[in-house]
């Protein structure tokens, strides 16, 4: 069995020769994508260009449109699209903390234009706000699910 190198390795199980095969999000299904097909995919998620990603696969334009119209590519895209938007997200949570203080040490700071300290202040009470809104919907919808419905 070969697998072939990818942006995708958490992703991806051992395949047929020639294959690669992928565990889907979207799907308990298995999604099998050729070499080519997983070369166009990745520079398709990097550079949103289909006629650069069909030529970095070696493929023609018209090849590449018939994948994209494929289940199986198509499945393949959006698994690999939500894996990059979480890896993403995890970035941004990651970094959240040293951006509220930033947030906080420009709101303080005297010596800063009030117009920066007034977007610092309102960037604080709107995450705030928006933060407080979230957690009461992740809790009423926690009851729900506990089948607690409080009104």
């Amino acid at each position: 069995m070969k697998t072939y190198p990818s942006t995708s390795t958490s992703m991806m199980l051992p395949a047929k020769k020639g294959m690669m095969t992928t565990k889907c999000a979207v799907s308990t299904e298995n999604v099998t994508l050729s070499a080519k097909q997983w070369t166009f995919l990745e520079s398709l998620l990097a550079t949103g260009e289909m006629t650069a990603s069909a030529a970095a696969a070696g493929v023609s334009r018209r090849t590449a449109h018939v994948w994209v119209k494929l289940p199986q590519f198509d499945a393949a895209y959006r698994a690999e699209r939500r894996r990059l938007l979480q890896t993403a997200t995890a970035t941004l949570q990651r970094d959240a903390v040293g951006a509220a203080r930033t947030c906080v040490t420009l709101m303080a700071d005297r010596t800063i234009a009030p117009a920066v300290r007034l977007a610092a202040a309102r960037t604080i009470l709107d995450l705030a706000f928006r933060g407080a809104e979230i957690e009461d919907i992740s809790s009423r919808l926690d009851a729900l699910e506990r089948g607690e419905v409080a009104r």
